[in-house]
């Protein structure tokens, strides 16, 4: 039986098959074969992409030098007058070029000039009582305007005739009134008139009973290791009839200091000079001494004046220099080292000689210094690189003269102050 069916099995497959080839449409239900689709080329494995080299560091940047700032320009400042003295100018001269400019042009001639690091302070005296502030870079400004009078509610006097400001800092100053007695402690950087003055120094025990004008003319002062000395002249009816005299404060405190603490408590504290009338450059310091240059009387034949030093340390005073073994009045006097120095050796109004001499030991080395005979010799200053600076008043040919101290002979031409009389030299430090 089993042998039957798959006959019959291998009978119907085989006619299966041969319907399946047939193109008659009547096999509408026959399902054509798929040809079989090759098989897809398999893809090649992509090559690995080769690691990028790493990128060398960048070099730092080499930091920028500083631009090495410009050495300020530093200035002689000439205070000159006219001949008449009906007006003034202050000058500058560049000490780079030599270049002279105005700075300042005045109606009035009584002033004067002081400098303080960047700054420089016009000083009107008599009658003018007024400072102003500028910029050694700007000098054409007024950074500020104060009266050096006191104000009509207290007493003091109608023109207190500043001569000097002496600089702590750039907030202590002191302002010498030459009128008054006292001495104005002044904050230069205040940029009010009320926040100027901010202390007095009262001078007033220095006026002796003979003393009618009420002041002791407090002059000149000057600054050393933190002890302020004022000089006074204390004259009598504008005569030099009594001691002149140094006072000294300490700069912290504004204190007086007893300079010879064991005579009459009732003395004068000060230092009592050997010279009277200090005079023109006044009071100052040089290798560790004070310098006093004092013209003592102006009468001829009187010789009371002269060069006399100061030791700080104990306030012992040497007569240096006496004018009456000089045979002239000093009007100025100029330091250059230990060993020079020249005095103004004056004879009369417009009759004045350079002489040297030895600062150390008061020995008179030229005298005078040729060139320099019987002239309106004005003022005289060391300059910042150890040369004289000389003031010439002169009709047709007024300026300054510079003087080599090795051979005391003149350093190129004379600088023209175009027909004004110079009065004062001072030099700035920046």
């Amino acid at each position: 039986m089993k042998k039957n069916i798959f006959s019959l099995t291998l009978l119907s497959v085989a006619l299966a098959l041969t319907g399946c080839g047939s193109s008659n449409n009547d096999n509408k239900g026959a399902v054509d074969l798929v040809t079989p689709v090759d098989p897809v080329d398999p893809v090649d494995p992509v090559d690995p992409v080769d690691p990028i080299d790493p990128v060398d560091p960048v070099d730092p940047v080499d930091p920028v030098d500083p631009v090495d700032p410009v050495d300020p320009i530093n200035f002689a400042l000439i205070q000159t007058v006219t001949p008449d003295f009906s007006a003034s100018q202050l000058k500058t001269i560049s000490l780079d070029n030599l270049t002279i400019s105005t700075a300042v042009s005045n109606s009035a001639s009584d002033y004067a000039v002081n400098t303080f690091n960047d700054h420089f302070y016009h000083i009107g005296r008599l009658s003018i009582d007024r400072i102003k502030k500028y910029h050694l870079d700007d000098q054409s400004n007024i950074i500020w305007s104060f009266g050096a009078n006191a104000s009509s509610s207290e007493v003091d006097v109608s023109s207190s005739n500043p001569h000097q400001l002496v600089f702590v800092n750039d907030k202590k100053a002191y302002l010498i009134r030459n009128n008054s007695p006292k001495v104005w402690i002044v904050n230069p950087s205040a940029t009010t008139e009320s926040d100027y003055r901010i202390g007095t120094i009262d001078l007033s025990h220095y006026i002796s009973k003979a003393d009618t004008d009420g002041r002791p003319e407090a002059h000149s002062g000057v600054i050393y290791n933190g002890k302020l000395f004022i000089t006074m002249q204390r004259l009598i009816s504008f005569a030099p009839s009594q001691s002149s005299y140094v006072a000294v404060f300490d700069t912290l405190t504004d204190i007086e200091i007893d300079t010879n603490p064991t005579d009459d408590p009732a003395a004068l504290k000060g230092i009592e000079l050997d010279t009277v009338n200090p005079w023109s450059n006044g009071i100052q310091e040089f290798a560790g001494k004070l310098y006093i240059s004092s013209i003592g009387s102006f009468a001829s034949n009187t010789f009371i004046g002269g060069i006399e030093t100061i030791d700080p340390s104990n306030y012992q005073t040497n007569l240096l220099v006496d004018d009456d073994d000089l045979g002239a009045k000093v009007s100025g006097i100029a330091l250059v080292d230990s060993n020079t120095g020249y005095i103004l050796a004056y004879n009369a109004y417009q009759d004045v000689s350079l002489v040297k001499f030895n600062p150390s030991t008061g020995d008179i080395l030229t005298n005078p210094v040729q060139g320099y005979i019987n002239q309106d010799l004005r003022y005289i200053e060391t300059s910042p690189n150890l040369n004289l600076w000389l003031g010439i008043a002169h009709p047709s040919d007024a300026g300054i003269d510079r003087i080599d101290p090795a051979t005391d002979i003149q350093i190129g031409s004379r600088i023209s102050t175009e027909g004004l009389y110079p009065s004062q030299i001072i030099f700035t430090d920046r």
